[in-house]
């Protein structure tokens, strides 16, 4: 009830200067309703409680607390997006230049022995690819290294396996404790190797000189260090020197008979055929030309050697007849030499076999006919009684197998694995050779 005589102002005054009821200190309330539920204000809604809410009661200093954890775990996480401070510099002193000069120094001098030792082994590396007439070799100016150079004197070594068969081909006419046997041996080797080897390939190169302006360019012929008349002169030369070997050799002999003058003439006739029109055999049939190379690197310096200390007139028809064989196993690996010069055999139309079959084709003829002459050579060595060296010439023959399956039949390019085979399995090859030519020797 108001009383009597009150105004209405003052009642509102009044009321106004009435202070608040008390509130408690001790606790703050939190209701935090989730997103679904919408606010009501009804206080007697039976549903209320039914709803998704939840209430939380927490202590004022509590929540103090948290919400100052709250702050310095923000201000943590924004210093430590922050970037670090710069670190602070410091001064060198006189001994720290001293350290750090002499340390450069040390660097600078192992560096240049590091460069100076590269050098040294590329140098080694460009000359003895020019000492042996391998491909890429770079171009020089030392008239003595173009020549040699175009002997290719890495060929020597193929015509030395046949100088040594010859030799255990002989028999007990050759004797390896014997200074004089030994001696004749080398010269042979000089007369098949240097000499006549040398002449091939000197004559050889000047004839495929536009061949060779594509597959090797840095050749001395093609790449115009060398020009004709010397090269002709050297041909000339290393023709002489062969036949003037082989006359005294046969002389050496003192058999009567010139058996050394005939096989140096038939070879220089066989590499004058092979590269000089009008025969020019390589342009003819590529089985032709690698049958003359393998009778040329195998057959001829085997018949030298055992001419040399038997004579042709006692050289059984077993002995022969083993000598060609491996003369057509080497037209197999004849074959896979060719593989790099194919682009430009194609291109100035020699009939080599991978110009004639492809690369495949070319590797599949390369592994039977290098196989299938070593293994009829050991079914002939077995039947004669020397079934260990038929037992040893077929096991070389199944290492040459797998050879030829990893690195020619399997592959898509078999050119690409062309040196790698030819270093692997040529060992094999003259392995075998030598083998049989021992057993010839034990038994003819």
């Amino acid at each position: 009830m108001v009383a009597a005589g009150a105004s209405p102002a003052s009642l509102a005054s009044r009321m106004m200067k009435r202070s608040p009821p008390p509130r408690s200190r001790r606790s703050l309330s939190i209701i935090i309703r989730s997103p679904q539920q919408p606010l009501h204000h009804d206080r007697h809604d039976p549903c209320r409680r039914r709803r998704r809410t939840t209430s939380t009661t927490v202590p004022c200093a509590a929540a103090g607390k948290n919400q100052e954890e709250a702050s310095s775990s923000s201000s943590q996480s924004e210093s430590s997006s922050s970037p670090p401070p710069p670190p602070t510099p410091t001064i060198a002193t006189h001994d720290d230049l001293d350290v750090s000069e002499d340390v450069r120094h040390e660097r600078l001098v192992m560096e240049s022995e590091r460069q100076h030792l590269h050098d040294a082994d590329e140098a080694t590396n460009v000359a003895w690819k020019q000492l042996l007439g391998v491909k890429d070799a770079p171009r020089t100016v030392v008239k003595w290294r173009l020549r040699l150079q175009l002997t290719k004197p890495i060929t020597w070594f193929s015509l030395c396996t046949g100088v040594i068969a010859g030799c255990m081909a002989s028999g007990n006419a050759f004797h390896a404790d014997d200074g004089e046997n030994l001696a004749r041996a080398l010269f042979v080797f000089v007369l098949a190797g240097p000499c006549m080897g040398g002449f091939t390939q000197t004559m050889n190169d000047w004839f495929d000189r536009e061949v060779d302006a594509i597959n090797e360019p840095d050749r001395p012929i093609p790449s115009g260090q060398i020009d004709g008349f010397e090269v002709m002169v050297q041909i000339g030369v290393l023709l002489v020197a062969g036949l003037l070997s082989a006359v005294a050799l046969d002389a050496w002999n003192g058999l009567g008979h010139h058996d050394a003058l005939f096989l140096a003439l038939t070879g220089a006739a066989i590499s004058t055929a092979y590269s000089v029109e009008p025969l020019r055999l390589k342009e003819r049939n590529g089985w032709i030309s690698g049958l003359a190379l393998g009778i040329s690197y195998i057959m001829l310096p085997w018949m030298c050697s055992m001419a040399c200390f038997r004579g042709l007139d006692d050289v059984p028809l077993e002995t022969l007849a083993v000598s060609f064989a491996f003369s057509v196993g080497a037209l197999g690996i004849s074959v896979v030499n060719d593989f790099k010069s194919s682009t430009g055999d194609r291109h100035l139309g020699l009939k080599s076999l991978p110009v004639m079959y492809g690369d495949k084709d070319a590797a599949r003829i390369s592994a039977l006919v290098t196989d299938l002459p070593q293994l009829g050579v050991a079914a002939m060595l077995a039947q004669a009684g020397r079934r260990d060296a038929a037992i040893a010439i077929v096991c070389s023959v199944l290492l040459q197998v797998v050879l030829q399956q990893r690195l020619l039949l399997t592959t898509e390019n078999p050119s690409e694995n062309d040196l790698k085979y030819m270093a692997t399995s040529m060992p094999l090859f003259t392995g075998s050779l030598w083998v049989a030519a021992s057993a010839c020797g034990a038994l003819f």
